[in-house]
């Protein structure tokens, strides 16, 4: 093909696949496309001039030569993004070992998420052969010996295994019985081999061509699994094979160095000593003394979010469920210990494991007893049914058999077990099954055993969530996690339930919100129970084949959009039919039954889980899916149900298919428009209120997704709305940016002037997101002068309430406020309350920006009470962190972490990165104000991450101010100057003149730590100077605080008195406290050395009244140090010392180090004043050390001028040389060079 031919096969692509169905008319095509008569014109012109397409009777047709270019061009479309999607699975693997791209040829390519994944998908190709061959250079779960062990000394298969010494090592110490059982069988080899880059699992079936058994290649990453590579074709068949025999040739078979005669001897004991191998590989366990010695519980934030174990419920890490008078754990033990054998019934999600294990440890620690238990899911069906048996029979003590999921076939086996045993006393049997499953008709056990099991087995049920089982866990979460959970029980419970149908999953949600609200920084951590929930049903689905994991997909994404679930709905995806689609669709339909889809007595439709399991669900289907890839199938789900709106000939297809009613088809066919519209922007709206799934959407440039036809151009023009929404919502501002112009294209072609103007909206308000306010008035502008003339009062109100939040940030306050009373005043015209609410927050941001911060948080109050009552869950998270900032200034940090964490929390449920990265931002403010500076980074750092990955750029220069703050309190001056610079320099090309001022006063106090007068009355002057041009009093009052600090230092007590005075008086009108305290101070500092130690001591005793008790750590600890000043000054040395006493103890608490020495140069100052000027020098000398490593040249010349000064008074001359060379050296390198060092003689400069 001719580059010439190929340019136009790409641009026109679209033309060329409409065309390939049935001939259609230019008319045809722009109401298809919505393009104009001319763009449509040029495109046929150019596709015919190449042959792509030609003129027939009906229209125009693609040409045979066009359908076969265009197959070819988007398989090598597909071909190309699909390398793209794979790299990092494919670049674990170094360079210097070449992987052959037949490996690639009609393969899978996913990543993996952890040691769960791999076992899964590995455990779903070794038993597909006679023998199969493995070479792992990593094995993180010990289930794989668990696996090898049941395919060779029960299936009869080879296992050939290939590793490395440090693996053969591991497996000695993890699984010594099984790897000695093994060793000791002719159907397991191993050999080891050098530390291989990847892993390889092939099964072989002898006398066979292979060509339906799959080639699994594994890579790794770091200390994890990247993901896997799994494919069935000769080529990679081939490879393998070569792989694996160029190992046999070259390396040593080791398999005897697993076995062991000694620990052969204690294999056949079945009693006593512990389990046989063949009951372990199967899953059971011992849960006895050496169990929980053996096993180190995970911390409680990572159990909780992982899941509890048998270790984690042992130790205490569980919440006891309540039944009455007694805990259901007691009232299932006490049934146990009379002879009733209990199966514990509830939805998946529930807690039935948990309280399985709480029996169990209850069992084996409270009552001596022998527990055998079985958990679910490892993948490892129990079989070894005789060998049980002959175990329990043998204990000496009570036996207590636990089975989870008990009536699933891989674990069923347990009932037949109990049948053989029926009638001892001294072995009892605790099961769990789901409800759905325990009832099922298709059980997996003959009419014999299932008729046993319900007539053998009392029900327990575990009881629905109630508020009082909320406190308790929340009570244990905050007890076991160090942490406060701000919320209430009841709202709590309520975001649990809503949306939910009985109890599914409950517990799980519960678990999953209680972790994250404990532990905010968390949320990106590891994988959670709820996660390993929806994985499971993924892995179910997956197992089935491609269109029932279609069926998940489509059935999730219709509920987290509360579409109603028709199962006719879902059979769409198996259309058009091919081999056995329609019975993958029914049976991925009876694996989803009683979880995901939940039946109710005279509904027509099904009733789906959790709206937050089916958001999590398509979460982790975009995380762990190819992206490209999970775009294409995401969209082809959607295709299946928006073609039946078009095709009439596939409704009734399915009518045909589905047994009994078909309500969402009568409804197609009674109006299709209605249907198609109501249900397009149902779907387009889900990736606006859940804004991680918004990924899964392709740009309208790249989908091949296409509304129905029936469809007006309005809801086209909505669709692309919330397109453009879902975008900016996720923080992808360039992908949304292209959506409005789309629309605002589609809006003055298909003249929609509405709409046009609302794209112009929206973009202004994605300019002013990213900080030029310049280029967000030209958008509102444009978009109020449309709805004006159009009439359109609702945005003409939004366009209003941009402006007048852009005006803010631009300190146009006067301005701010008109176009924000008018919005407010529209909006209640018009009976918006959530418009309303909108603008009252927007009047308590201008509020604040004034400095009126308790009608602002009025402002804030109205607007949260509207938002809650709309629903609006962003605007409630929104208003909550603003909340958060009145708070903080006002000094309430315990207020301002509670709004904070409620706003993250939400922040997080919905997926909006720019509150997320507000709220972490404003968290760890607080954890700066209390000193934690370890925790108070980690928000910092997480925060700029976020803003770097989405191009937030005014969010990314706070964090990096923020990171540089706590350099600046830890002494690191050079990396703080480094992030004030690199913070600055963003905020002026933003020109955020309010931030820069305050990155501005950073940077001069910066420099006075350095001795570097001279800039840091530069720095401030500057930030007063922008501060007062835009009237923003707050900064103002930092800006003065700051000036009058320095011009005391330089001795300028008159004017250092005025600005501070000044500061005071602001600081009080606007009601911020951090001025105000520190003005406070530096006033008595002021009247200390003018020596009015009186009125120092006032207004040190005043400063020090307002900083609360859990936070102003460093402003205590200063007030404290300067309280010890004046004691000096006053020639009261022993009065000084109990108040240097206060400022070490909170020193010892936190990381100042520059306060600390300062601290200790007073120390010294005592220890002169009392008469042991050997003790001063020692501390002289150890803030000396200090000063020189943080760079503050000037007190180091003031701590040298002390120490030439005591070295005198002891007489020892050698070291006055030394210090006075040190001092001169100091002086030549010092920012400020002193003209005169006679200083020495005359005694050091006060600090």
């Amino acid at each position: 093909m001719e580059r010439e031919e190929l340019a136009v096969l790409g641009n026109r692509l679209e033309f060329v696949e409409a065309l390939e169905d049935e001939p259609l008319h230019k008319a045809d095509l722009v109401e298809e496309f919505h393009h104009s008569r001319s763009t449509v014109d040029r495109a046929i012109n150019e596709l015919e001039n190449v042959g792509f397409v030609e003129r027939v009777s009906r229209g125009y047709v693609t040409t045979q030569t066009g359908q076969l270019v265009a197959k070819q061009y988007r398989q090598f479309l597909g071909s190309f993004d699909r390398q793209l999607d794979i790299a990092d699975v494919v670049d674990a693997v170094p360079a210097e070992y070449e992987l052959p791209h037949t490996l690639f040829d009609d393969s899978t390519v996913e990543s993996i998420d952890g040691p769960h994944e791999l076992f899964a998908r590995v455990t779903d190709v070794i038993g597909a052969g006679e023998t199969c061959r493995i070479l792992l250079p990593k094995v993180f779960d010990s289930r794989h010996v668990q696996v090898w062990h049941s395919q060779v000394v029960r299936s009869d298969r080879t296992v050939e295994l290939f590793t490395d010494e440090l693996v053969l090592d591991q497996l000695e110490v993890e699984c010594p019985d099984l790897t000695n059982e093994l060793a000791d069988t002719d159907g397991f080899e191993v050999y080891e081999i050098p530390m291989p880059a990847f892993g390889i699992v092939v099964p072989v079936s002898h006398g066979t061509r292979n060509q339906d058994q799959p080639v699994l290649v594994i890579t790794y990453e770091d200390d994890g699994i990247a993901g896997v590579i799994e494919t069935k074709s000769s080529d990679a068949h081939a490879w393998a094979r070569d792989q694996f025999q160029e190992y046999r040739d070259e390396c040593e078979r080791v398999t005897d160095r697993l076995w062991s005669e000694d620990r052969a001897e204690t294999i056949g004991i079945v009693s006593g000593a512990g389990l046989s191998p063949s009951l372990e590989s199967e899953g059971f366990e011992l849960v006895d003394e050496d169990f929980f010695d053996e096993r180190e519980p995970i911390a409680p934030e990572t159990g909780w979010r992982a899941g509890l174990g048998l270790a984690e419920v042992a130790d205490g890490q569980s919440v006891d469920r309540e039944l009455d008078d007694e805990t259901l754990c007691e009232h299932v033990s006490e049934k146990l210990t009379d002879g009733t054998d209990i199966v514990v019934l509830g939805p998946a999600g529930a807690g039935k494991s948990t309280l399985c294990k709480q029996v169990a440890c209850e069992w084996s620690r409270e009552r001596d007893g022998h527990v055998i238990y079985r958990e679910s899911g490892l993948g490892c069906p129990f079989s070894s049914t005789r060998m049980l048996e002959e175990h329990v029979r043998e204990a000496e003590e009570h036996v207590l058999v636990v089975v989870e999921d008990a009536v699933r076939s891989e674990a069923s086996d347990i009932v037949t077990v109990m049948n053989r045993l029926a009638g001892r006393d001294d072995i009892s049997f605790l099961l769990d099954a789901r409800e759905e499953e325990w009832h099922d008709s298709e059980s997996p056990l003959d009419a014999r055993m299932d008729a046993f099991r319900h007539s053998a087995l009392d029900v327990v049920s575990v009881p629905a969530l109630e508020e009082n089982d909320v406190e308790k866990l929340m009570t244990t979460a905050e007890s076991l996690m160090n942490a406060t959970v701000e919320i209430e029980p009841p709202e709590l419970l309520a975001e649990v339930r809503e949306g939910n149908t009985g109890d599914s999953g409950a517990m799980l949600l519960l678990i999953h919100r209680l972790a994250r609200l404990a532990d905010p920084l968390d949320d990106n951590g590891g994988a959670t129970a709820l996660d390993d929930d929806v994985d499971r049903v993924r892995a179910d689905l997956k197992s089935i084949g491609e269109t029932a994991l279609d069926v998940g997909l489509l059935a999730n994404t219709l509920n987290a959009a509360s579409i109603e679930l028709h199962p006719e709905l879902l059979y769409a995806v198996a259309l058009p039919e091919t081999d056995g689609s329609v019975a993958q669709v029914s049976d991925a339909l009876d694996r989803l039954d009683g979880h995901v889809l939940l039946s109710r007595q005279g509904d027509p439709f099904c009733h789906g889980p959790h709206e937050s399991w089916s958001v999590r669900f398509l979460e982790r289907y975009a995380e762990r899916a190819e992206t490209e890839r999970a775009k294409q199938r995401f969209e082809q789900c959607l295709q299946a149900v928006f073609s039946l709106a078009d095709r009439p000939q596939r409704c009734d297809r399915l009518v045909g298919i589905v047994d009994g009613e078909t309500p969402a088809l009568d409804r197609i066919a009674a109006d299709r428009r209605k249907w198609a519209e109501d249900i397009a922007t149902g779907l387009f709206r889900l990736g606006t209120t859940n804004a991680r799934v918004a990924p899964l959407f392709a740009p309208s440039e790249e989908s091949t997704l296409s509304l129905p036809r029936v469809c007006s151009t309005e809801t086209r023009a909505e669709c692309l709305l919330q397109h453009g929404e879902m975008y900016a919502e996720a923080g992808d501002y360039e992908a949304a940016s292209a959506e409005f112009r789309r629309l605002e294209s589609l809006g003055s072609d298909a003249s929609l002037p509405g709409y046009r103007g609302e794209a112009l909206r929206r973009l202004g308000s994605l300019a002013g997101r990213q900080g030029d306010f310049e280029q967000a008035d030209s958008y509102f502008q444009r978009s109020l002068a449309i709805v004006e003339r159009t009439d359109e009062k609702k945005q003409e109100a939004d366009c209003l309430n941009g402006l007048g939040l852009s005006a803010v940030k631009q300190r146009d306050l006067d301005r701010a406020r008109g176009l924000q009373e008018q919005s407010l005043e529209l909006y209640r015209e018009l009976d918006d309350p959530h418009g309303e609410a909108k603008a009252l927050h927007n009047l308590g941001v201008l509020e604040r920006s004034e400095g009126n911060h308790d009608q602002a948080g009025k402002y804030y109050e109205q607007s949260l009470s509207l938002v809650r009552e709309t629903g609006d869950r962003k605007g409630e998270a929104q208003t909550l962190h603003n909340l958060a900032e009145i708070a903080i200034t006002q000094g309430q940090y315990d207020q301002s972490r509670e709004y904070r964490k409620k706003s993250l929390d939400i922040f997080q449920e919905i997926g909006n990165p720019e509150g997320i990265m507000n709220s972490l931002n404003g968290l760890g403010s607080i954890a700066y104000h209390r000193s934690r500076y370890d925790e108070a980074r980690e928000y910092y750092e997480r925060s700029r991450d976020i803003a770097a990955e989405i191009g937030q750029k005014p969010l990314e220069a706070t964090s990096l101010n923020n990171i540089g703050l706590i350099e600046y309190q830890r002494g690191e001056y050079e990396h703080a100057r480094q992030y004030f610079e690199r913070s600055l320099e963003i905020r002026r090309t933003l020109e955020q003149q309010s931030d820069e001022a305050s990155t501005l006063n950073n940077l001069g106090s910066l420099a006075r730590k350095r001795g570097a007068y001279d800039r840091t009355e530069n720095h401030h002057e500057q930030a007063l100077d922008i501060t007062r041009e835009i009237d923003d009093r707050h900064r103002e009052a930092e800006s003065l605080a700051n000036l009058g600090t320095i011009a005391r230092i330089r001795g300028e007590f008159e004017r250092a008195r005025d600005a501070l005075t000044e500061a005071l008086d602001i600081a009080r009108d606007v009601g911020v406290l951090e001025p105000w305290v520190s003005s406070r101070r530096e006033l008595g500092a002021v009247s200390r050395e003018t020596g009015d130690h009186e009125r120092a001591a006032e207004y040190l005793d005043e400063a020090l009244d307002a900083c609360t008790d859990d936070a102003d750590q460093v402003q205590r600890v200063r007030i404290h140090l300067e309280r010890a000043r004046l004691e000096l000054a006053r020639d009261e040395p022993r009065s000084a010392q109990p108040v240097l006493d206060q400022a070490q103890d909170r020193l010892a608490r936190i990381t100042a180090p520059h306060d600390a020495a300062r601290a200790a140069v007073i120390e010294g100052r005592i220890a002169t004043a009392t008469g042991s000027p050997g003790r001063a020098r020692e501390h002289w000398q150890e803030a000396l050390t200090t000063f020189e490593d943080v760079g503050a040249p000037q007190d180091v010349l003031g701590t040298l001028g002390l120490l030439v000064e005591v070295c005198r008074e002891l007489g020892d001359d050698e070291r006055v040389t030394q210090f006075l060379e040190r001092g001169q050296r100091t002086l030549e390198t010092a920012p400020e060079p002193v003209q005169r060092r006679d200083w020495f003689d005359r005694g050091p400069p006060e600090q």
